[in-house]
């Protein structure tokens, strides 16, 4: 018995992966703009400094699945979010700030609009593909855990990021 066509089978396999890889990150890039946005509306205002700073940082392929970080490189970032109350800082002046807020409220009360929105992308892709019909699998699903990213002491600057498991291991 011999088997024809398996090279072939693999490679047009291998690029339906390409294309529902790129379809994915799409769809985690977009909900992560989303996020971005009602955060920005979220952040304290004095000059609109700290808002306009506040974007997707990247976006991560890990362990096979898509981290969309959203951040600002500002150093007050972690003071606003988290407040400085009853603490000194390196030059011994003695702060009381309250937390206010904005990266994790969005996260937590929005959670299924930024599921809809991944899951929009992936739809509409799916339609316009040639996999309609053949990869029926691919959702978002809507389970997300939030995490604080803190990166290196040079950018200092608070980031959430959070995982969404789905058939494509998008992350959020």
């Amino acid at each position: 018995m011999e088997v024809y066509g398996w090279d072939e089978t693999l490679e047009a396999l291998q690029a339906d992966v390409n294309k529902i890889q790129k379809a994915a990150e799409a769809a985690v890039r977009l909900a992560g703009q989303a996020l971005a946005n009602d955060i920005k509306d979220l952040a304290p205002y004095l000059t609109g400094t700290y808002r306009r700073s506040i974007h997707v940082e990247a976006i991560i392929f890990e362990d096979g699945k898509y981290y969309a970080i959203v951040g600002t490189d500002l150093p007050q970032a972690k003071r606003l979010e988290f407040g400085f109350y009853d603490m000194v800082d390196s030059l011994g002046r003695h702060y009381f700030q309250y937390p206010l807020p904005h990266f994790r409220p969005p996260l937590d009360q929005q959670l299924g609009k930024y599921v809809a929105i991944m899951q929009g992308e992936l739809d509409a892709w799916l339609e316009s593909a040639e996999l309609a019909g053949r990869s029926g699998m691919i959702y978002a699903a809507g389970e997300m855990e939030s995490t604080t990213v803190s990166r290196s002491a040079r950018s200092r600057y608070a980031a959430i990021g959070g995982t969404m498991q789905g058939d494509f291991g998008g992350y959020l």
